[in-house]
């Protein structure tokens, strides 16, 4: 995806603060080969996206759409992965969850598991400031590890956390969370208190977010009351709601 134009300024710009501007198109540029194995979750890092599949098995492609030798596998579907120093961490499905560190020629560095997590599907962890945090569903919490050794620091109880579907998280400004989820409710939460501090219902299915700065957010899904349950991308103003 290519965000296109000048892009507009953002209003309510405080002084002595750099000024955000907001894109004003989307615009599919290129697409590229193909990954098997029910792809799950992805990261571009120099050049090659590395891809997470349900199978357990992460792949990569280069913009050319060549196959480049990284091939990872292991158990448990790929529900995050994650650039981390010059490797890749990896979020592993399962009771209990696996925390995986994996070089960028495939071989794995160092494993954690997580008695007593539970993670089925949903791209649920997120590295920020040193530490992984991983999103469990059944125990309405926020897991937060070192990413030294992956051993679990704390745990941080959040009500909010949707009792179904599929759901994503990102890191967003300070010591915050955006979740958003396929139910269409995006929402804003502090990572050390699990409390909410903003949210936002649409009728669009949103299955994968990524912040473009502290105000926008890239969005992907679909409009739930869409038959054709056609993929779309939007940017969503976390200021506005708009």
């Amino acid at each position: 995806m290519k965000l296109g134009g000048e892009g507009v300024p953002a209003k309510d710009v405080t002084v002595g603060k750099p000024q955000i501007t907001v894109p004003t198109s989307i615009v599919l540029e290129k697409e590229v080969g193909i990954v098997g194995g029910a792809p799950n979750a992805a990261v571009h890092y120099s050049g090659i996206t590395y891809v997470g599949k349900n199978c357990g098995g992460i792949d990569s492609i280069d913009m050319q759409g060549n196959l480049p030798p990284f091939v990872a596998s292991g158990n448990g579907r790929v529900g995050s992965i994650q650039v981390h120093g010059d490797g890749l961490l990896a979020l592993r499905a399962g009771v209990p969850y696996q925390l995986c560190l994996y070089s960028l020629d495939g071989k794995l560095m160092r494993s954690h598991k997580q008695e007593g997590g539970t993670i089925t599907h949903g791209r649920w962890m997120v590295v920020v400031e040193g530490l992984a945090l991983v999103v469990c569903r059944a125990l309405k919490q926020i897991n937060i590890h070192s990413t030294n050794d992956f051993t679990l620091l704390r745990s941080v109880k959040c009500d909010s956390v949707p009792s179904g579907g599929y759901f994503s998280i990102a890191a967003i400004g300070k010591d915050s969370l955006i979740l958003a989820s396929d139910r269409g409710i995006i929402s804003i939460l502090n990572y050390h208190t699990g409390q909410v501090t903003w949210t936002s219902s649409h009728k669009f299915c949103e299955t994968a977010v990524q912040p473009l700065n502290d105000e926008i957010v890239i969005l992907s899904g679909s409009n739930y009351y869409d038959k054709k349950m056609d993929v779309s991308v939007k940017l969503l103003n976390i200021k506005t709601g708009q």
